[in-house]
């Protein structure tokens, strides 16, 4: 009888290990640096304004998967823009996403 629970619970204490060990896996896969895997992160960046700079310039250079016009509407309302008139040497707060 003695020999029947030892069994048991080597058998359970495996079967509970390998659970963690599998759970672990895939937490780990699933989290990378504290963030979802393919879940941009947004930072924030202080840019000066150069010639020939404008709202739709700075969109193509920063905004994530080519979505031009929520980018510029979002650095239009970070920066309470009236107009998209932008003036050489002003400084705008833009979002940057990381992946």
């Amino acid at each position: 009888m003695k020999e029947i629970k030892l069994k048991r619970t080597i058998y359970v204490t495996i079967c509970l290990i390998c659970c963690c060990i599998i759970l672990l896996f895939f937490c780990n896969s699933k989290f990378k640096d504290g963030n979802l895997q393919g879940q941009a992160v947004k930072y924030y960046k202080t840019i000066q304004i150069h010639n020939n700079d404008s709202l739709w310039s700075i969109a193509c250079q920063y905004a994530p998967d080519g979505n031009y016009e929520a980018y510029i509407e979002e650095v239009s309302t970070i920066n309470h823009l009236s107009t998209d008139v932008l003036y050489i040497g002003c400084y705008l707060t833009i979002p940057v996403y990381n992946n």
